[in-house]
């Protein structure tokens, strides 16, 4: 990790799964009242930091069970139609091939108690727009993949299980397991 800038954050980490990419790293508190007390202290709280740890901690072999969930993504998106530069996917195993550069790694808190969210932005070569975000809950449990926005997680289904991406095409979903 680079030396310290925010509050106690370092400025950039890196991403195992990305091999060691080193990704910019930044707090985001909501504009919310509830938050205001956190906003106002201008300290990071030991829960980011712990987030953080345990982001960082993520080991390299995640990529393997990531394919399923990011080809779900971009075959959704191609679906839609194939966006410049992209070329098809045939197999879960070449999404690695389109995923660029971390842009930046979010650490969100849900309430001011937590849990805090570690929300990966990085290019990928299928959504060049919305590109491509993962959010970790507490930094290793990934609850979401899919188009960058401010949800990090999917509400259950009706067999209690959250996905982790839902495609505008349903045949798309994705869980984790």
């Amino acid at each position: 990790m680079s030396d310290d800038t925010e509050a106690g954050l370092p400025d950039t980490c890196p991403v195992p799964f990305l091999l060691g990419q080193d990704v910019r790293v930044a707090l985001d508190i909501p504009f919310e009242p509830e938050f205001d007390e956190m906003a106002e202290a201008g300290t990071v709280p030991a829960a980011a930091h712990e987030a953080l740890a345990r982001f960082t901690a993520l080991s390299a072999d995640l990529r393997q069970s990531l394919e399923p969930l990011l080809y779900a993504y971009a075959r959704d998106e191609e679906g839609k139609g194939i966006a410049p530069g992209a070329t098809p996917l045939r197999e879960a195993s070449e999404v690695w091939s389109q995923v660029g550069t971390a842009r930046s790694l979010m650490l969100i808190p849900e309430t001011p108690e937590g849990p805090w969210y570690a929300a990966l932005t990085c290019d990928v070569a299928w959504e060049p727009e919305h590109q491509l975000q993962m959010s970790f809950k507490d930094g290793d449990e990934l609850t979401r993949v899919g188009p960058g926005d401010i949800h990090h997680a999917h509400p259950a289904d009706a067999d209690g299980r959250a996905p982790i991406f839902v495609g505008a095409d349903p045949a798309w979903t994705a869980y984790a397991d």
